[in-house]
Formats: C-alpha cells, sequence, structure tokens
C-alpha cells in the first residue's frame, strides 16, 4: 500500500515524502521584494518541519503590484543572491524549494510617470508581451538562484486566472475568444521558460472553477488543464473557488476539491497536487490508494503546527490541530492564535 510518506520521484524533482507546503503569504518582505529575517526564519522553521516541498507565497513578477503588502518578488537580479540564500536553506533539510511566481494585476506607466492599471481587455498586444517576459525573466531568476522548479499562480482571481476565465477575458485577438485562446497566455509562458531555464520543474495552481459566478466550467478546466500538459507542464495543484463537481460536497476533512482534483488525475498523465482542508494521515492515504492524487499541499495545518509533517512522520497521527478559524491571515506573518 502506498503512502504519504513514500520517497517519490514527482515531475523530475525526488521528493522525500508527498507533502507539499502550498504557497501561503507571509506579507513580510520589504517594498522592493527582499526576504527580512523574520520571513527567513519562517521558511526555516518550515524545511525543518519535514515537509517535502515547500512552495513560496505569493513572489510578484513584478515591482508595481501592490494587491497588498509585503510581497515576496523575482523582478529584478538584484534580488537572485538572496533568494539563493533561502534557497539553500530549505535545502539543507532535504526539502524541494519552488517560488510561487505570481501577477496580481498589470500596471503600466503613463506620459505624465503615473502608474495605472490596465484592465486584461484593455492591454494590448504590447502589454501582454511584457506580462510573459515578466514571467518567464522571474522563472530563469529563479533557477539561477538555485530553486528546482517554478509555480504560475493561475487561481484565486489574479491576472493569469482572469485571462483563462470567460467571465473577466472578454478580448477578440489570440489572447481572446475561446478556450485555446484565453489559455494561450500561460502557453506562451510555458514555452518561454522552457526556452530560457531549461527542463526546471513547471507547475501551476489553478481554480477547478468560478463556474458559480458565470466564469470557468469544471468541464473547461479540465480541457486547459490538458493543454497545459500538452505544453510541457509538470504538475498541477487543484485550488478553486467551487469545491465541487456535479453538485458532490466532500466533508472538511476529505480535501475541499477532492472530486475534481480526482477528475483531473483522470485526464491527465502529470502529477496532481490537491490543496484544502486537509488534516488527517487517513485521508490522504485513502485518496493516494484509492482515487490515485499523488500529492498534498498544506497551507493552515502548517502554520498552526510547521511540524506537523515529521510529527506525523514519528508515528503521532492525531489530525491537525487546526480548526480553519482563519485568525491567523490577521496576524503579524500570518502567525496562528494559538502558537504555542
Amino acid at each position: 500500500m502506498k503512502s504519504i510518506f513514500d520517497e517519490t520521484v514527482m515531475g523530475g524533482l525526488r521528493m522525500k515524502n508527498r507533502l507539499i507546503r502550498s504557497a501561503t503569504g507571509e506579507n513580510l518582505a520589504t517594498e522592493s521584494g527582499s526576504v527580512p529575517p523574520d520571513l527567513h526564519q519562517t521558511y526555516l522553521e518550515l524545511a525543518k518541519g519535514g515537509a517535502g516541498m515547500i512552495i513560496l507565497g505569493f513572489t510578484s513578477v513584478a515591482l508595481i503590484d501592490h494587491f497588498r503588502t509585503g510581497l515576496m518578488r523575482l523582478h529584478d537580479d538584484a534580488l537572485i543572491a538572496e533568494y539563493s540564500q533561502l534557497a539553500e536553506t530549505i535545502h539543507k533539510y532535504d526539502c524541494v524549494a519552488m517560488p510561487q511566481l505570481a501577477l496580481a494585476a498589470y500596471f503600466k506607466k503613463t506620459d505624465s510617470g503615473k502608474w495605472i492599471e490596465r484592465n486584461i481587455n484593455e492591454m494590448t498586444k504590447n502589454d501582454v508581451q511584457d506580462v510573459i517576459e515578466k514571467f518567464v525573466s522571474a522563472a530563469v531568476r529563479a533557477k539561477k538562484a538555485g530553486f528546482d522548479g517554478v509555480q504560475l499562480h493561475g487561481a484565486h482571481g489574479f491576472l493569469l486566472s482572469r485571462f483563462i476565465s470567460p467571465l473577466h477575458n472578454h478580448r477578440t485577438d489570440e489572447y481572446g475568444g475561446n478556450t485555446r485562446k484565453r489559455t494561450q497566455i500561460i502557453l506562451d509562458i510555458i514555452r518561454g521558460i522552457r526556452e530560457r531555464a531549461g527542463n526546471t520543474h513547471i507547475s501551476i495552481k489553478i481554480n477547478n472553477s468560478d463556474y458559480m459566478n458565470g466564469g470557468l466550467t469544471p468541464e473547461e478546466c479540465l480541457t486547459i488543464c490538458k493543454m497545459l500538459e500538452e505544453a510541457g507542464i509538470n504538475s498541477i495543484e487543484v485550488s478553486g473557488n467551487a469545491p465541487c463537481v456535479e453538485g458532490i460536497r466532500p466533508q472538511h476533512n476529505e480535501g475541499f476539491f477532492a472530486p475534481f482534483a480526482v477528475a483531473l488525475k483522470s485526464t491527465v498523465n502529470i502529477p496532481v497536487i490537491l490543496t484544502g482542508g486537509l488534516r488527517t494521515v487517513e485521508t490522504m492515504n485513502k485518496l493516494l490508494n484509492e482515487n490515485g492524487i499523488e500529492y498534498f499541499s498544506l497551507s493552515r495545518p502548517l502554520i498552526r503546527e510547521p511540524d506537523l509533517p515529521k510529527r506525523w512522520k514519528q508515528g503521532n497521527l492525531k489530525p491537525s490541530t487546526c480548526i480553519s478559524c482563519n485568525q491567523c491571515f490577521g496576524m503579524y506573518g500570518h502567525k496562528c492564535v494559538f502558537e504555542k
């Protein structure tokens, strides 16, 4: 029987277990994206805690991207050295490390010197190419810094997720109009990363859908994921706005997006990562053995217990002590209000 503590190879990356720290924004970086000591310490604790992989929190590919303060960034070569130190710290504990490359919104400088946000439907083709270049350049910097790959943030209403959603994307050029064209920006980013960063691991975090709001349906999302696989992406992390497929609502500990992840696993031949609502070893082992979901990412449980993977590995299989109160998101550095 397979176990979440199996050593595996995920898209070319050796993993000491199947547990991944899902990207979680700590909002502790400086305005320029530098990593201060308390943010470095957060990742040190997570690496010591036993996860097989850590996906860094929202790492903007641009300097002007202010949906919140404290964003990590990889927009400038000057940041490579300190991010290299962060990657080295994580690697010391036999842990894979990838930044989550993201862009909340696209800002363009006017002739008067003012930065204004451009709606995706207003962006010119040159603007779209600028976004592609920002993601590709950031991926190159991540590789130079020693990271094992990158994750593209294609979920939660950020720029790439708005491009693939018919709710938001009303373009009539090669970047809008049908499923393939709405996905083209991500396909171009993948191609650019492959051309300039070689065989680095490329993952994506994607919504299972936003159909409840009139956008992407689960079926269309499956089609997009198949396109991404064909373009050379290495793994897909399932998140989402809608927790169900065909009206199925899993219980809290069963994984919020498990039904879609199972459907995705039958559609693609690359690793599928499930996040959301996972609190027990029993549930994850069941999904692994009965449904073929190979990897599991945790956010709030690792805020509550950074050493949770180590505790489970050592035999204490008590469920995560996280109660999903979400009070951590109002704390400095997204720390648990019940932290020891």
